[in-house]
């Protein structure tokens, strides 16, 4: 196996531990738009993406509050830099579509 299998793995493995007790929708939220540059919504995750605090909180579910701190850390981990940190980064992300 070469170095960037091994570390692809690795990562793969650490994501897995970051997204558990997370919402599945939510991590497979995460995920399409990682992958496929799928929309998060206009709401809780676009606003995570983008590093809004203060948005992020206000649309959070109840359910999602509470979690997020763990949300943060999975999306910091599952995120490219450049697709993430400010809505700027989200749309020209997004405007990157296949």
């Amino acid at each position: 196996m070469n170095r960037e299998l091994e570390r692809s793995a690795l990562h793969a493995r650490d994501l897995q531990e970051l997204a558990v007790g997370l919402p599945p929708q939510l991590v497979a939220a995460v995920n399409g738009y990682v992958e496929q540059h799928a929309s998060p919504g206009s709401g809780f995750l676009r606003a995570v993406l983008a590093n809004d605090l203060y948005e992020a909180a206000g649309r959070a579910m109840p359910e999602h509050a509470v979690l997020i701190q763990p949300i943060v850390r999975y999306v910091f981990n599952a995120v490219p830099g450049n697709a993430r940190g400010s809505y700027a980064a989200v749309d020209a992300w997004l405007a990157g579509k296949p």
